[in-house]
């Protein structure tokens, strides 16, 4: 009896332990900017793309983006609501100036380098830091310094798991090219492009692509304009704890020339072990990722 009532105590010390391990939370935080332009650099991007699955990654980023433009529309109609005491804000939420199901991403011309979040105390699910919680302005002044354009600086919070619970997380940065370029990086059919000075409408021009289109088939046939919309970058990441911190980042990256009839496309997927405080820099002749992942004591 006594041996069964230790077996059991032990059993508890466990479970215990492991739900202590489970609360462990750590901070992330990234930057994503744009190389220089090199007129010697050979390497042809043109087709250097990949589809990524998006379709089960969180987006606590385009979430909160997706919020700020419900926001600044209802913004824009504190103006009504002063005119008429008797209407309610929930009635403005759904009127439809400020429908909440509008896509209020595809508006943005550009994803803002900071994303306006709120600053909170820790909460018990992963959440986006606000801007004030953030630490490398200083790099950011410094790549403004060496002629690099940073496109986004943004980070969260998130708690501990291994590869197999860990989420994967969408992230978006820089121009929306949705408008007049497809996922693939073509001109839409009837979109205007500058060609040799001349502005030009352009013609479905992916018949003589059809075996690659067709191997995207499902991406083509998607009716989610968030996951079929064209940014400058568009990509993925997961950060995991195996005994060490992993990245697991993979990113598409797309550049306008205005001579061509598609976007210059390139390709980035990165894995990489780290150490928890360290600041790490991952590379690709397009763009750079700058990424420290530290302990986050609640």
């Amino acid at each position: 009896m006594k041996l069964r009532f230790l077996h059991l105590c032990f059993i508890g010390c466990l479970v215990q332990s492991g739900q202590l391990m489970a609360q462990r939370w750590f901070e992330a935080e990234i930057i994503l900017f744009e190389q220089k332009a090199d007129s010697e650099l050979k390497e042809d991007f043109s087709f250097t793309l990949n589809t990524i699955d998006v379709s089960k990654a969180q987006s606590l980023q385009i979430d909160q983006l997706q919020q700020n433009g419900l926001e600044n529309c209802l913004s824009q109609q504190n103006k009504v609501l002063k005119q008429n005491e008797f209407l309610s804000q929930q009635q403005v939420l759904q009127s439809v100036d400020c429908d909440p199901n509008t896509d209020y991403l595809s508006q943005l011309e550009r994803v803002p380098l900071n994303i306006p979040a709120l600053e909170q105390d820790h909460q018990d699910f992963n959440y986006l830091l606000a801007p004030s919680q953030l630490q490398f302005n200083d790099v950011i002044t410094r790549l403004r310094n060496q002629g690099l354009k940073p496109l986004l600086h943004t980070g969260w919070r998130f708690s501990e798991a291994p590869e197999k619970r860990a989420p994967t997380y969408r992230l978006i940065a820089g121009k929306n090219f949705s408008a007049n370029y497809d996922y693939l990086g073509f001109l839409r059919a009837g979109a205007v492009s500058s060609l040799g000075g001349e502005r030009a409408i352009v013609q479905d021009n992916r018949s003589d692509l059809a075996p690659f289109l067709i191997s995207n088939s499902a991406l083509q046939n998607n009716d989610d304009k968030k996951e079929q919309s064209t940014w400058q970058l568009d990509g993925t990441i997961k950060l995991y704890v195996q005994h060490y911190l992993f990245i697991d980042a993979e990113f598409n990256f797309r550049d306008e020339d205005g001579q061509l009839l598609q976007l210059n496309n390139a390709h980035f997927q990165q894995f990489r072990r780290v150490y928890s405080g360290d600041v790490h820099y991952l590379d690709h002749p397009k763009f750079g990722m700058i990424i420290q992942i530290r302990r986050f004591k609640q």
